[in-house]
């Protein structure tokens, strides 16, 4: 199971990976990786996908740094978020 401090841990170490695919979503939507990141920092885990394929996910709700709420879809990569 995905964990929201597991989550914040890699936004405070700089080792989250975010996909080419994410970050032209992000762009498409005016969402930068500073947005995603504070939504994981003040954000909570509202849905868990344990049984996605090919790796667990889960729908997180936090805020930009603008203070927009948004939902965030994330999903755990082999040995990463």
């Amino acid at each position: 199971m995905l964990s929201i401090g597991d989550l914040q841990e890699l936004c405070h170490d700089n080792s989250m990976a975010v996909t080419k695919h994410a970050r032209i979503r992000l762009a498409e939507r005016g969402i930068t990786v500073n947005d995603l990141q504070n939504a994981i920092r003040t954000g909570e885990i509202i849905k868990q996908y344990e049984d996605d394929t090919p790796f667990p996910s889960c729908l997180v709700l936090g805020r930009t740094e603008r203070g927009d709420q948004h939902e965030m879809y994330l999903l755990r990569g082999k040995n990463r978020f």
